[in-house]
């Protein structure tokens, strides 16, 4: 039993449908071609000029009415950083005509923000890490980095960061799976640890660095409106765990029993709506386990939101 997951953070973040590809296939490894096909490619180049990424969406007007103008529209993505082990999604925001994808791995590769170190984020992947670009193919991504991305660490460090990116990038639009290149050469093994990189990696080749319950949506901090909606990917005992709301005093306003679309070794999604009647003001929507065998909890998590009338 690991201690409870307490995901935190001090920005207060709209809640955007951008999770992470929900489905984990376990189909036959995919043929890795040589080159991307050229068909049907979106091609993100990495950003020549800076691209403002912020851990908050920006006002939509000034506050001077004589001279208010409109912000720029903005986008939210979603970027995978580590907390006890695991790897777990934060938020962030650019401008909307950018490439979701290449600002979600640029703003993995910057790392965590000072409060999120505070708050207990950490990344695998080592400074300076250089993003050249990524291709898209019938839902492949091939995503081109430097070489000092597998520089460093030993074995759970290297299949964090591989985690990290793959989780990052399949939470982007149209990607089901990644390949990698390194300085403009695809990656069979990676590393000295010797990781073998002979098919698209999806959420399956992930499974360890994944939390056993994996919300993708709310992140900590979103502001939401009742009915919740709640998704992510679970992988329980018979495919079953709890959903709580409680409000700041800790009373319960939810707790319904759910049912991912599978379990027991097999990683399952879910994608429910809670009501919470009338109530606004600071929540906490809480996921859990009961143990087989004590029926006490485990796998906690714990997502702190803000309800809105």
């Amino acid at each position: 039993m690991r201690n409870p997951l307490p995901i935190w953070t001090v920005a207060a973040w709209s809640i955007v449908a951008v999770g992470c590809s929900s489905t984990a296939t376990t189909t036959s490894p995919t043929t890795v071609p040589t080159t991307p096909q050229t068909t049907s490619t979106v091609i993100v180049e990495s950003s020549t000029t800076t691209i403002p990424v912020t851990t908050t969406p920006p006002a939509t007007t000034s506050s001077e009415p004589a001279t208010s103008v409109a912000a720029p529209a903005v986008r939210a993505v979603v970027a995978y950083l580590v907390r006890d082990e695991r790897v777990v999604p934060v938020r962030r925001w650019s401008p909307e005509g950018a490439s979701a994808l290449g600002i979600a791995i640029e703003t993995l590769l910057a790392g965590p923000s000072a409060d999120e170190v505070a708050l207990g984020y950490s990344t695998a992947i080592p400074d300076g890490v250089e993003f050249r670009s990524a291709y898209v193919n019938d839902g492949v991504a091939w995503i081109d980095l430097d070489r000092s991305f597998e520089s460093g660490g030993g074995s759970a460090s290297i299949l964090l960061r591989l985690a990290q990116l793959t989780a990052t990038a399949l939470a982007a639009p149209a990607v089901d799976s990644i390949l990698l290149r390194l300085d403009g050469e695809w990656v069979a093994t990676f590393s000295g640890e010797g990781i073998v990189l002979d098919h698209a990696w999806t959420l399956v080749d992930i499974e360890a660095q994944l939390p056993i319950i994996a919300p993708e949506q709310p992140v900590p901090g979103d502001v939401v409106a009742s009915p919740i909606r709640i998704t992510g990917t679970a992988n329980t005992f018979e495919a079953t765990f709890q959903v709580q709301v409680l409000d700041e005093t800790g009373a319960l306003l939810a707790d319904e029993t759910v049912m991912a679309t599978s379990g027991t070794g097999t990683r399952g999604t879910f994608d429910l709506t809670v009501p919470v009647g009338d109530y606004t003001g600071p929540a906490t929507v809480r996921l859990l386990e009961y143990s087989a065998m004590d029926g006490s909890e485990t796998e906690v998590v714990e997502i702190p939101v803000t309800v809105t009338g």
